[in-house]
């Protein structure tokens, strides 16, 4: 089950798990020098090979041809001229991180401009979540437009990615939730699914508690085992 009461982690949707790739080509590229195992991981993806109907299977093997050069470095001109299928979607991809931002606001709406791509890409819960990153990026935008600290422009998109990967899309209407006992109380439910409820496991039936005994725990105003056996009710 992916959806747990705080949300579905962003880092298990297809379209960020490809934001996250274009980010490790974009973080191991030194002096435009791309390496090869990064570019193939972004043409091995299903999200990549839907955005121009790109043959995957022909275009990594065209890939790992080249491999067999001993050239493991390739600036984007060298695979420009490669003949490589896939090669204008990657530069299209990567063209909003190419112009070198260094303040949040320009960078945020190249990640926002990443994003959009895929819109017309998805459906059901996928397009879901890819709303939900783009309206945060759009609170990212307000939160930061008046700052001016100056980036690196690779440091600054990866503490971006960073930020963005910790979000959690929250559960829609009809899917499973699954959340914990006290998350559960003053609910309502149509359909609920109640584990593990055996007699001598649900309540706990321990009667002390294991570092401070139950009178000393009331004298210091602390919650008793007990206490917390009445939440379970």
């Amino acid at each position: 089950l992916y959806n747990v009461s705080a949300g579905r982690e962003i880092s298990s949707f297809s379209f960020f798990e490809l934001f996250q790739n274009m980010i490790a080509l974009l973080k191991g590229t030194h002096n435009d020098l791309m390496k090869l195992a990064d570019i193939e991981r972004i043409f091995a993806h299903p999200l990549f090979k839907r955005l121009d109907d790109i043959d995957i299977h022909l275009a990594v093997e065209s890939l790992r041809k080249l491999t067999k050069s001993g050239k493991l470095l390739y600036t984007f001109e060298d695979l420009r001229n490669s003949d490589i299928q896939g090669m204008h979607s990657l530069r299209i991809l990567l063209a909003p991180f190419a112009e070198g931002y260094t303040d949040y606001t320009s960078m945020l709406e190249a990640v926002k401009r990443f994003f959009m791509r895929f819109r017309e890409l998805l459906s059901g819960v996928d397009l879901h979540a890819l709303v939900f990153v783009v309206d945060e990026i759009e609170k990212m935008l307000l939160l930061y437009k008046d700052i001016d600290e100056q980036l690196p422009s690779k440091d600054l998109v990866q503490r971006i990615a960073g930020e963005l990967a910790q979000l959690r899309v929250p559960v829609e209407k009809g899917q499973v939730r699954v959340i914990g006992l006290l998350e559960s109380r003053n609910m309502d439910y149509k359909l609920l699914f109640i584990p593990d409820m055996n007699e001598d496991v649900f309540p706990a039936d321990q009667n002390k508690d294991l570092f401070l005994n139950s009178e000393l725990r009331r004298n210091l105003h602390l919650p008793t085992f007990s206490d917390r056996q009445e939440l379970q009710k």
